[in-house]
């Protein structure tokens, strides 16, 4: 498809209500986005490797994951403690990859199986069957590893079709897979639109028109892999600069914009004190969660937050310094 997307048909049958999960209920004109993980290619001290989890219905413990890092099911158990950890396991509506990178997925099996148990405490020993929606590049492996570990999931090749599928059992008007450039086949990003908001997930990629000509998003979540300064060698790794994922969010006229897959190398936060002198962007940093009703107010939260980490965040040598060198955005 234009979109990037494939056209084939379902590789596998899925119903839009599974056995076990309620209908979706009427989305609400708010969404929660928390980050589990915002490093680039492997964990730091400070961040866990890359993955977000999306919920367009705040009444419930419902939604979908983008991507799944290898340590994602501790990340959740962090944030929302047991029970309430279980409860999202059990509502979970599907998992979205965006490239075969492992630090995408390498804890999407893990998390499988805890769901698989999470149904088992309350006596479903046969939890429906859970969505995951992948490029055409990680299906062999995928396959292999569900049969492998017998776990209960739909592995979908991204196709119109599914993701229209997808958009419904989450109560949203449309999902979107977008072709990105990252310098391997098979690499997207997603837009998850409602008829009141419409976030974006850049995934793994340089400045690509395939995001920066999606119009008028209401949050923007950009890869910013590399400092400006280093933009030599975000080009050679297929990835983007602070900077160019402000431009990027400037072309698309995004209403917010949040940075994140951070080189790991830069284990520390920008400079917390550039975020007051510089609206409308924010760093994503583990655990940190949005609401669309709280967006206006996440420059000013977000600086304090810098503020109180740069305080235990050990010092690094000048030529790793995370440098704010935007212009306005």
């Amino acid at each position: 498809a234009g979109d990037g997307t494939f056209s084939q048909p379902v590789l596998r049958p899925a119903r839009r209500h599974r056995k076990g999960l309620p209908p979706p209920t009427a989305v609400a004109a708010d969404f929660r986005v928390l980050f589990t993980g915002t490093s680039s290619a492997s964990s730091s001290e400070y961040r866990n490797v890359s993955g977000a989890w999306l919920n367009p219905d705040t009444s419930s413990m419902g939604g979908c994951l983008v991507d799944c890092g290898e340590g994602t099911v501790g990340q959740l158990f962090r944030r929302f403690g047991y029970e309430k950890t279980n409860e999202l396991l059990r509502h979970l509506r599907a998992i979205f990859l965006t490239h075969r990178h492992f630090d995408h997925h390498g804890g999407m099996l893990g998390l499988c199986a805890r769901r698989e148990e999470a149904f088992a405490l309350v006596g479903e020993r046969c939890p429906p069957p859970l969505p995951i929606y992948t490029p055409a590049s990680l299906l062999p492996w995928l396959f292999s590893a569900v049969e492998l570990f017998s776990l209960n999931v739909d592995v979908l090749k991204l196709s119109t079709e599914n993701l229209a599928m997808a958009a419904s059992s989450l109560g949203l008007q449309r999902v979107r897979a977008v072709g990105v450039e990252h310098g391997i086949p098979h690499a997207f990003g997603y837009v998850f639109a409602h008829s009141d908001w419409k976030v974006v997930f850049s995934g793994d990629t340089i400045p690509t028109p395939a995001i920066y000509n999606i119009k008028k998003p209401t949050l923007l979540i950009h890869e910013a892999t590399f400092p400006h300064s280093q933009r030599a060698e975000a080009r050679t790794r297929w990835h983007s600069t602070t900077q160019q994922a402000v431009d990027v969010a400037k072309t698309c006229n995004a209403q917010h914009l949040i940075m994140t897959h951070f080189s790991s190398r830069n284990t520390h936060l920008p400079d917390p004190f550039s975020l007051a002198r510089k609206g409308g962007r924010v760093y994503a940093h583990d655990l940190m969660e949005v609401r669309r009703s709280t967006l206006p107010a996440l420059v000013p939260a977000s600086k304090c937050a810098a503020t109180m980490l740069a305080s235990v965040q050990k010092p690094v040598l000048p030529s790793t310094a995370f440098v704010d060198e935007f212009e306005e955005f």
